[in-house]
């Protein structure tokens, strides 16, 4: 595994392009920093992925990650 690069993701809710409630919005993107990845858990194969946002954003990422419906597009360095 890499050092992750700063500017590489951003944090997107889930569910197929809708937004946590299903109601067909566009959903909320928000720019990360990928802080930490962690290891692949054994059992499930789940990788945590620890994130920074701007603190105006934390309140919105934290409602949105304890619904269990968030998530986490990797965008190449040269942003393509």
């Amino acid at each position: 595994m890499s050092t992750p690069d700063p500017d590489a993701g951003a944090v997107r809710p889930g569910n197929g392009g809708t937004d946590a409630a299903g109601s067909g919005t566009s959903p909320v993107t928000l720019s990360a920093r990928v802080v930490t990845v962690g290891r692949s858990a054994a059992a499930t194969g789940a990788v945590v992925v620890d994130v920074a946002v701007p603190a105006a954003d934390g309140p919105a990422l934290a409602a949105q990650v304890a619904t269990g419906n968030i998530s986490l597009v990797v965008v190449a360095r040269d942003g393509s």
